[in-house]
């Protein structure tokens, strides 16, 4: 059998998916199959994967009919794995040699761990811009995990590690919705821990936060969902029990509620947003409270 899966949605990927794809193609874990779901690019990405698929049998490409939508693309690309291990690639990343070998060797070495990623750098324009810190180690309880995490998802780099199959397929929604990525990294955690690398070994293209403010209006019309950008996905994490309730997790959610309602919601209020990740305060991210000396 086949021991990792990796798959790569793309749309319109043409200017950089050729880079990725030999980054990939390069790594010295070798026993692999690459699922790439085309979302129907009208650039060259169809050519260039097919050119890829022609030179190197682990590739395996996919155009779809329609347009899946990104989340649901990426949806489809998981539940073509038949492999023990899985990780996404984005088209516009880049692996060191090592970044599958070490992340597979980590997960071997520890039937605890679901989860394994490097450290990643993001990147702009190709230079090196910051390390992302959304790849810390989750090592306690699945609860205590839980928590944690929600406390600060902050870039949520852990969901381009490298995981276990089944329990990524077993938690993965069957409908979009904004923030899904952290919904599906924190719902791993019933699991099994998430494992940091020391090593940077993978680049990340950095993203615009102005983007991120327009997926909040394309994932959902519902103005509510609008106002409050990660009420739908904390709705769904604990409707479904998918992450272990605890009076820290509730805590997490409603600070994270807050931050991204006044960061990233319809109306967006980012000195209030700023204020309140300093403080830690409702009241004096409002100006209801001074703010503390120090």
């Amino acid at each position: 059998m086949t021991q990792l899966t990796i798959g790569m949605p793309v749309y319109n990927g043409a200017a950089t998916i050729a880079a990725a794809l030999d980054s990939l193609l390069a790594q010295s874990f070798t026993d692999f199959v690459l699922v790439i779901s085309d979302n129907g690019s009208t650039d060259a990405t169809e050519a260039i994967c097919r050119d890829h698929a022609a030179r190197d049998p682990r590739v395996r490409y996919i155009r779809q009919p329609e347009n899946l939508g990104p989340q649901m693309n990426f949806r489809f690309v998981l539940m073509e794995a038949q492999s023990p291990y899985f990780m996404w690639a984005a088209a516009d990343d880049l692996w060191a040699p090592g970044f599958a070998a070490r992340n597979i060797a980590a997960l071997e070495a520890d039937p605890g761990l679901v989860m394994s990623v490097s450290r990643v750098m993001f990147t702009e324009a190709g230079v090196p811009s910051h390390l992302a810190t959304g790849t810390y180690a989750l090592e306690g309880t699945a609860r205590q995990n839980a928590a944690r995490f929600f406390a600060n998802p902050a870039d949520n780099s852990r969901f381009y590690g490298v995981f276990r199959t089944e329990a990524l397929q077993r938690v993965f929604p069957t409908r979009p919705f904004h923030a899904l990525d952290w919904a599906v990294s924190a719902a791993t955690l019933r699991f099994g821990r998430h494992n940091e690398l020391p090593e940077i070994l993978m680049m990340r293209d950095s993203s615009d936060p102005a983007s991120y403010a327009r997926a909040v209006l394309q994932d959902h019309r519902f103005i509510l969902w609008r106002i409050f950008p990660v009420l739908f996905m904390t709705r769904w994490a604990l409707w479904h029990r998918l992450v272990p309730l605890s009076p820290g997790l509730l805590a997490s959610l409603l600070r994270l509620n807050l931050y991204m309602h006044f960061r990233f919601g319809l109306y967006r209020l980012d000195g209030v947003a700023r204020r309140y990740l300093a403080t830690g305060s409702l009241a004096r991210a409002l100006g209801l409270r001074p703010a503390a000396l120090g």
